[in-house]
């Protein structure tokens, strides 16, 4: 199978992956789908049977608590308490039976309830309606309801369908306790098969069951929805017949607040072939399915033909890219239909290609750059040492000749050249950047004959901060040879360095050079700080970062955009270059300043 397939083109291959992969899947997502709809509509079913029977326990919980509510007002009387004493003459008892009798009218609803006064003294049982014979205590003293009610304290419930007045599914039985606690008799209350059925009937969705169930723990059936006839029967008789049927079933406890019993009530689904909509369901997915799989085929065949061709062209060129040849580029597809992904994809080939070689290029050329920067950075070793050595003989011969100006500036020169020759990515403190700084204005002093006057105001504490090499004293030559020497009298450079408070909480780092010069015009100003704004960090330095706009950009690659140069100026007034550098001593040494 394996050589078969190695052996078909690829457009064929593609053809047949494709009908695999599609119609396969096709006819699977059917039959899952169906099987996905059937459990729906039965999760559905039983979902809604669980909301009925809920409602059925509800209104089976209602019920009963109506029941007993009752029996326990009539337990609570006091002309029952009297009549179940039988204290009194026989015309006395005769008033408080047709007291009792008006009583019970009063409270109870024939089509609920039917009441029932039994006398443990008298053994007489009195109702408005027929006395069933289970509630005749003479007989049945220990059987039946008077044998459960000996057991309860409070009440009972009783699952008792009597078929004499065949209209009671249970009964309610509380007893009559005297004011010493000695029982004198109980109050049974039937719920009525009439009263119950008819609440039944105005719920909701309850014919989905074709038939349902209220039985006590013992299993004995006190209503059925089926048959009247099954009431009295054991649900052990029905569940079996469920089981073997296979219908579904849902069940529910319905608690008893005055007693430990419980009672249950189940419903039974109907047979699920009954719902024949999921038969007709299956018939049209598989109907689908197959229309949707002879189109998916006449689709694969055009699909195929028009990937597998610009495929194979791009196969093409990849292998001549690997080999090296990286001017090669791909046809891009010109016929109807080309698909639009493979075209943009031969398309981002060509271009990466065409990429790959442009960098390679410039690779080399930057190879061929570096070997000569290498080459003229040793020629150039050579300058500083010849200087120095230069200055040396020029500072010992102004000593011997007594020329100790000539000797101070070429000291304080050699300090500069010291310092402009240092890597422009090391770091100085703020002392020594000062010290650098007095170093240019001795020298410039000297050669404007102390026309200057230089003004320190640095706070203490600035000088251990590190600061880059040469970026005050740019500022400095900025404001003496602009600023000051085309004044044409005397004039004052000031210094000033301080801390200023930032809103996250840090703290900056601020040294500003004033000069009392020339200053500048409003347009010149503007030219410069536009310069300052518009500088990236893809602009080149100078190579000493002499320039306002160099330092400023050393500044911004070090420690980020809000730090750098900014200036104020006026005409005839001066000029102001703020330093500004964060207290925090952390920077970026990756950027190659």
């Amino acid at each position: 199978m394996l050589k078969l397939l190695t052996s078909l083109s690829f457009s064929k291959r593609l053809l047949l992956l494709f009908i695999v992969s599609s119609i396969v899947p096709l006819f699977l997502l059917s039959f899952v789908f169906m099987e996905i709809s059937q459990w729906a509509l039965q999760r559905n079913s039983m979902r809604q049977a669980e909301d009925v029977i809920d409602s059925v326990s509800k209104t089976a919980a209602e019920t009963v608590s109506g029941a007993f509510s009752l029996a326990r007002e009539l337990a609570l009387s006091s002309s029952v308490m009297d009549w179940c004493s039988d204290r009194g003459s026989v015309e006395e008892n005769n008033a408080l039976i047709s007291n009792l009798f008006q009583d019970i009218a009063l409270r109870g609803k024939d089509s609920d309830y039917q009441i029932y006064l039994v006398s443990y003294k008298s053994e007489r049982t009195i109702s408005r309606g027929i006395v069933p014979q289970e509630y005749t205590l003479a007989s049945y003293s220990d059987w039946g309801i008077f044998h459960r009610i000996r057991k309860e304290i409070d009440g009972t419930l009783f699952v008792q369908p009597h078929h004499l007045t065949g209209n009671c599914i249970a009964a309610v039985c509380v007893p009559v306790c005297n004011f010493d606690g000695r029982r004198e008799g109980c109050v049974i209350v039937d719920i009525l098969r009439s009263g119950f059925a008819a609440k039944l009937s105005n719920l909701s969705g309850i014919n989905i069951f074709s038939q349902f169930y209220i039985y006590d723990s013992s299993g004995c059936i006190a209503y059925s929805s089926y048959s009247v006839e099954a009431e009295g029967s054991f649900m052990q008789d029905i569940q079996i017949l469920v089981a073997k049927s296979q219908l579904q079933s849902v069940c529910s406890t319905v608690s008893v607040p005055f007693s430990e019993s419980s009672v249950y009530v189940c419903g039974i689904l109907p047979d699920d072939e009954k719902l024949w909509f999921v038969r007709g369901l299956r018939h049209l997915t598989v109907k689908t399915a197959l229309l949707t799989a002879l189109f998916a085929i006449l689709i694969a065949a055009v699909v195929s033909r028009s990937v597998a061709q610009p495929v194979r062209s791009l196969a093409d060129a990849m292998q001549h890219a690997e080999a090296g040849e990286l001017d090669v580029q791909c046809p891009e597809p010109t016929y109807p239909f080309a698909d639009r992904d493979m075209t943009f994809l031969i398309r981002r080939f060509n271009k990466m290609v065409s990429h790959i070689s442009q960098l390679t290029d410039d690779r080399v050329e930057q190879q061929r750059l570096l070997r000569v920067a290498e080459v003229k950075s040793l020629q150039a070793q050579i300058s500083p040492h010849f200087l120095y050595n230069t200055l040396n003989s020029i500072k010992s011969m102004a000593k011997f000749a007594g020329a100790t100006k000539i000797s101070k500036m070429v000291t304080n020169l050699g300090k500069l050249l010291r310092d402009s020759f240092a890597p422009e990515d090391d770091f100085c403190s703020i002392e020594h950047a000062l010290e650098i700084v007095r170093n240019y204005f001795d020298i410039e002093s000297m050669r404007w004959e102390n026309k200057f006057l230089f003004v320190e105001e640095i706070d203490q504490k600035l000088l251990p901060y590190p600061i880059p090499r040469l970026v005050i004293q740019p500022v400095v030559e900025n404001a003496l040879v602009h600023g000051l020497e085309e004044k044409g009298e005397s004039g004052t450079l000031y210094i000033r360095g301080y801390f200023e408070d930032c809103e996250d909480g840090s703290r900056d780092i601020i040294i500003e050079v004033h000069d009392d010069g020339i200053g500048m015009d409003e347009k010149t100003l503007q030219e410069i700080q536009e310069n300052l704004r518009n500088v990236t960090r893809s602009k080149r330095l100078g190579s000493n970062g002499i320039a306002l706009v160099n330092t400023h950009s050393r500044l911004r690659l070090l420690y980020g955009e809000s730090y750098g140069l900014s200036i104020q100026s006026q005409k005839d007034k001066g000029t102001t270059v703020s330093i500004r550098i964060p207290e925090d001593l952390r920077h970026d040494k990756s950027s190659g300043c």
